[in-house]
């Protein structure tokens, strides 16, 4: 689907609307509106404003937040401090262990998928795009899923578990080795895997996934979170708390409860990552030529206009 920024013009606030055509991907979307639905309230989760339909399409509104993790580390060239490493992994841990409580799990926890809030928010990190979560367990018995094959990889091959690769079934130990292989990124600039043509095949990212620990450029505390979540059993309850631990072990240095990278040093948004989050948002508007089929870009335009005209919100 297609994301916009749009603007309240009677309360003066930003919204995000994501939304699709009534197809494949319309169920998804659907989906992804009924898990939120389920999480809101949660430290970390955006909150949802409405979910509609309008002609053929869905749409979700949800709070407008910044730009994401991925744009933020390469407009700090890609690197970040062991502090605000350790930040943003106590923040995803804490909202792991939520969306875990209430039976669910992520399966797609990258940078691109994490976004910087705005504003007084902007020190805290979102997770966002639930459109493959998935609940590990009956919600009202706890009973966890039975581990096995359940079908097609999911997810993306950068930051995806050693049993995802292999179509195995999830549970909270993956979000925790995705995560895993996240903070590895932030703190070392890149994955081995990662930054290849052509891309690699999957057994080879697997061969290399599993062959990490050799590697001596990796901060320590980030190999222990790693092994911590390979080597829990399938139906295991992860020590969240012995995590938080762990990783405030990253940073001992005072330094580690000053702002993160992208703030400055009143607590306000950065100007070089404001400009690149509504250069990010820069999109064509193209009126399509007569007897053509209207573009996605010009078509979203439109149902957009129709849509939040019924909302009262205006782009």
């Amino acid at each position: 689907g297609e994301v916009f920024r749009v603007h309240n013009v009677h309360t003066n606030k930003e919204f995000t609307t994501k939304f699709s055509p009534a197809n494949d991907t319309d169920s998804i979307l659907q989906h992804e509106y009924e898990v939120l639905s389920k999480l809101q309230g949660i430290a970390g989760i955006p909150h949802i404003t409405l979910f509609g339909k309008e002609a053929s399409y869905s749409i979700m509104v949800f709070e407008h937040l910044g730009p994401s993790l991925e744009k933020v580390f390469h407009s700090c060239h890609q690197s970040f401090s062991h502090h605000t490493i350790t930040a943003i992994s106590e923040q995803l841990i804490h909202c792991l262990q939520n969306i875990h409580l209430h039976s669910y799990i992520h399966w797609d926890v990258k940078p691109s998928n994490i976004l910087i809030g705005t504003g007084q928010d902007a020190p805290t990190v979102y997770l966002v795009d639930f459109g493959i979560a998935k609940p590990y367990r009956d919600p009202h018995m706890h009973l966890h899923n039975t581990f096995g094959k359940c079908g097609s990889f999911l997810g993306s091959p950068a930051f995806a578990s050693i049993n995802s690769h292999l179509g195995l079934e999830a549970g909270r130990r993956d979000d925790l080795e995705s995560l895993s292989y996240l903070l590895i990124y932030l703190a070392c600039g890149s994955l081995p895997w990662l930054g290849h043509t052509p891309c690699l095949e999957n057994d080879t990212i697997i061969s290399m996934k599993r062959d990490i620990f050799q590697l001596d450029d990796i901060p320590k505390v980030l190999l222990t979170l790693l092994s911590y979540s390979r080597s829990l059993p399938f139906p295991q309850k992860p020590d969240y708390v012995y995590l938080q631990a762990l990783m405030k072990s990253l940073c001992t240095d005072p330094l580690c409860n000053s702002w993160p990278e992208w703030l400055c040093s009143d607590g306000t948004l950065s100007m070089s990552i404001i400009t690149n989050d509504l250069l990010a948002w820069g999109c064509k508007r193209e009126k399509p030529a007569v007897g053509k089929r209207p573009t996605m870009g010009y078509l979203s335009m439109y149902l957009l206009c129709t849509f939040a005209s019924r909302l009262t919100i205006c782009y």
